[in-house]
C-alpha cells in the first residue's frame, strides 16, 4: 500500500462501453446541479427565505431518501415536503436524485453552497465598491447538457471509489460508486500533471483508496 499522498491524478478509461457509462451518470449529475441551482436561486430571487433550507444538505438528503431526517431538523424537513409536493423543481430534484449516490450529492451540493455563498459576499463588496469589479457578480448558473465538455463530481471519499489490482489477469481496475454499487473498470495509463506515472507506482497490487478530493470527471 502506498502511504505517500499522490496529488491529483488523471485515470484514462479506454473501453467504449465504460465511457458511455460514466459519461451517463456525469451528465445526470449535472442535470441534478442543473436543477438544484435552478430551484435556490429562483427563491433566493424571490426573496423566498426557503432557499435557505435546500442550502442544507441534510434536509435536502432526507427529502430525497423520503425519510425524517436528523432529529434537529424534523420540522423543518417535514416543512419542505409538504409545502413543495407539487413544486415542478423540486419533484425533479427528488426523481433524480434518487437515480444517484446520496453521498456525492452531497459534495456536490456543498461545492454549489460554496459558489454560492462566493457570490453572496462578492455581491456585498461590488455594492459597496463597484469600480473594484469588471463586471457584476451573478449567481451560479444552470448550464446547458448540450455544452457539456467539462464537469466534475465530486466523490464520496470512503465509499465512492477505489483503486486496485486484479489477481487473475494482474491488470488495474478502479471501483466507482455512482449510485448504490460500485463498478470496476478496466484502467489505461495513470498519469500526474499530463505525465504517466512509472511502472513502480502503476504496478502496486493495492495503491489508492478513499482521499481527501477526489472527483470523476469528463474533459
Amino acid at each position: 500500500m502506498n502511504e505517500e499522498p499522490l496529488g491529483t491524478l488523471e485515470i484514462r478509461i479506454n473501453n467504449n462501453q465504460d465511457k458511455k457509462y460514466l459519461f451517463a451518470y456525469i451528465r445526470c449529475y449535472r442535470h441534478w446541479q442543473n436543477i438544484y441551482t435552478l430551484l435556490v436561486t429562483e427563491l433566493f430571487t424571490k426573496q423566498d427565505a426557503d432557499y435557505r433550507y435546500f442550502l442544507d444538505y441534510e434536509i435536502v438528503r432526507a427529502c430525497i431518501s423520503d425519510t425524517p431526517g436528523k432529529k434537529n431538523k424534523l420540522e423543518k424537513t417535514r416543512y419542505i415536503k409538504e409545502k413543495y409536493e407539487g413544486h415542478g423543481l423540486y419533484q425533479s430534484l427528488l426523481e433524480v436524485g434518487r437515480k444517484l449516490k446520496g453521498h456525492n450529492l452531497v459534495r456536490v451540493m456543498r461545492r454549489f453552497k460554496k459558489d454560492f455563498n462566493n457570490y453572496i459576499e462578492s455581491n456585498k463588496a461590488y455594492q459597496s465598491n463597484p469600480n473594484t469589479f469588471k463586471g457584476k457578480p451573478h449567481l451560479p448558473r444552470a448550464k446547458k447538457l448540450s455544452k457539456l465538455t467539462i464537469y466534475a463530481i465530486p466523490l464520496d471519499n470512503d465509499n465512492g471509489w477505489r483503486i486496485q489490482g486484479e489477481k487473475t489477469t494482474k491488470k488495474k481496475v478502479v471501483g466507482i460508486n455512482l449510485y448504490n454499487k460500485s463498478r470496476d473498470f478496466y484502467l489505461g495509463d495513470i498519469l500526474q500533471d499530463n505525465k504517466i506515472l512509472g511502472k513502480a507506482i502503476q504496478n502496486q497490487t493495492t495503491f489508492i483508496k478513499g482521499g481527501t478530493n477526489v472527483v470523476l470527471g469528463c474533459l
